[in-house]
């Protein structure tokens, strides 16, 4: 194999590397996780027009898009390439994802990582819009946003802004809402705001029903009044908060966690759980089929205990599951990031006491695995491999010389019976000889012998440098392809594409042997070879990260 054989070779794999890994492989993840699917009625033993097809429901959580203040500890350029990376790969994922078709997308909390941070009008605006554009859906899909303690905060602080909540409330809508979907009822909560006033609440001692009187606007007042909703229309329902509930210490999160569990704690402008208190109110007063939550960034599944209610049957159980979605962004302390797929059919399309609601996990690309793993081991692989090729050109064409040197030094010291014709065939037909071999066979015949003895005399000195000759030129005949459009000759030249393929190949062919010489021809062709095979996916890397930013 020749040097532009092997470069081409190792581009092929890089081009094959770039593209699955940066495209492919999304698409891939995402197809591998299809919408849950939920036992209906025999639409053959029932009225075919009550079969409803399922409503599909994506949930995302925590994208918490960057900016300047994300990282205050790094560089402003390593700031700035994190911030392009995260958005890269939020972008792709989208792009996937989007191929689902969901029916309803929920985003539960943590939209912008600094949304709740005082900033100017013009600021904001600048970031939103980087925000919603990477999350660009068909405004024919409803799409509704939880609060999290990144984008309203969670108590004060002189860093963040006055302004948090209005501005969330015209740009991604309530705070706090309840919506009917496929006959299901979905309590979206105001999280942080509950928090807040769980709070205020413990130290006025005050009940929860006279709470509720005093604020009747606030969460609390939302969450009993959800609760009443519920009874009174007996639907299934659907819990989604950005907190996660209570639950006891150490309490195992299940086998698709990577790390660690959910623990009660708070710090600055953080609550990892809602307190005990209020996560009972919600449980027994909403009493709902299942719960989703947010904010951890890994995934979580977790099962509640609650008393069974003649009103509201729960399973035999009598536990509720709630589960932590995973966090849509690789920059969250996870190496596979995720999102949640929810379906939901109304009961009377449903199987006689079969569930009506149906989730599954996904997960994503471990995009960090790809950066260290697979294109640092390619890397590494494709240097070793250069490196290799080009010691071994270097030592088998330094062997071949001494040979060649050997056979005209017997030549001119032994009988000359010896067929030097046969040497030189058999020589010039080796597969590996290289041009200088061919040099100095043709060097040592055009010299004469000027006596007789001449036969028996030492072969004159080497040069202390020898200069392979110039390839000449191999390249295939240039591409042309000829037209005749309309009695117009036309000619379509590809000699350009044939140029960059074997004209890109660094110097590998070339190497300056003598004193001093041999370690610098190895290393300049290496290191023309190294990037005669890196430019292409490099620009082709580029050109990716440039169509999705």
């Amino acid at each position: 194999m020749n040097t532009c054989s092997l470069v081409n070779f190792l581009r092929v794999v890089w081009i094959v590397a770039i593209l699955w890994y940066e495209l492919a492989a999304f698409s891939y993840q995402v197809s591998q996780c299809p919408w849950p699917v939920i036992p209906r009625n025999d639409p053959v033993e029932t009225d075919p027009h009550a079969y409803h097809a399922p409503t599909h429901v994506l949930l995302i959580a925590d994208t918490q898009v960057l900016d300047h203040r994300s990282y205050p500890d790094r560089p402003a350029w390593l700031m700035w390439l994190s911030q392009r990376m995260v958005d890269l790969n939020m972008r792709k994922s989208w792009w996937a994802t989007k191929q689902l078709h969901p029916d309803v997308i929920i985003f539960l909390g943590d939209m912008m990582d600094g949304g709740r941070y005082a900033m100017s009008d013009d600021e904001y605006e600048s970031y939103l819009r980087r925000t919603k554009d990477m999350f660009a859906i068909d405004e024919s899909t409803p799409v509704y946003y939880l609060t999290g303690n990144h984008d309203v905060g969670i108590g004060s602080s002189d860093e963040w802004s006055k302004f948090a909540r209005d501005r969330w409330l015209s740009h991604f809508g309530p705070l706090q809402q309840r919506l009917k979907i496929a006959n299901h009822t979905l309590v979206l909560l105001d999280a942080p705001g509950l928090v807040e006033e769980e709070r205020k609440r413990v130290v006025s001692g005050m009940s929860f029903p006279r709470w509720t009187a005093a604020n009747p606007n606030g969460p609390i007042a939302f969450a009993q009044q959800s609760a009443e909703v519920v009874h009174s229309e007996r639907h299934p329902t659907v819990l989604l908060t950005h907190i996660p509930l209570f639950r006891p210490r150490d309490m195992s999160c299940g086998p698709l966690r990577e790390h660690g569990t959910i623990r009660e704690g708070s710090g600055y402008g953080y609550q990892n759980t809602l307190d005990y208190l209020v996560s009972n109110m919600l449980l027994e007063g909403i009493r709902p089929s299942v719960i989703f939550s947010g904010d951890d960034h890994d995934y979580c599944e977790v099962r509640h205990p609650i008393r069974p209610s003649d009103d509201i049957p729960l399973s035999e159980l009598h536990s509720v599951k709630e589960v932590s979605v995973k966090s849509f962004s690789m920059a969250m302390g996870i190496r596979r990031p995720g999102y949640q797929l929810l379906s939901l059919v109304p009961p009377s399309s449903a199987s006689p006491s079969g569930p009506t609601i149906s989730d599954v996990p996904c997960f994503l690309p471990d995009q960090l695995g790809t950066y260290i793993f697979i294109y640092g081991s390619l890397g590494a692989v494709s240097l070793l491999v250069l490196l290799a090729y080009h010691v071994f050109h270097v030592h088998a064409s330094s062997f071949q010389k001494s040979s060649i040197l050997a056979l005209l030094t017997l030549r001119r010291t032994l009988s000359p019976s010896v067929d030097m014709e046969q040497v030189r065939s058999s020589v010039l037909q080796s597969p590996d000889h290289s041009p200088s071999a061919s040099q100095v066979l043709r060097t040592y015949d055009d010299e004469p012998d000027v006596t007789g003895e001449a036969d028996f005399m030492l072969p004159p000195p080497t040069p202390g440098i020898v200069v392979t000759a110039k390839r000449k030129n191999t390249y295939p005949s240039p591409l042309k392809l000829r037209f005749n459009v309309g009695g117009q000759k036309l000619v379509a030249d590809f000699s350009s594409v044939r140029d960059l393929l074997y004209g890109c190949c660094g110097k590998g062919g070339t190497h300056v042997v003598g004193k001093g010489g041999r370690r610098t021809g190895l290393l300049r062709a290496f290191l023309g070879d190294v990037v005669a095979v890196a430019w292409l996916p490099v620009t082709l890397f580029l050109a990716v990260a440039w169509w999705f930013l």
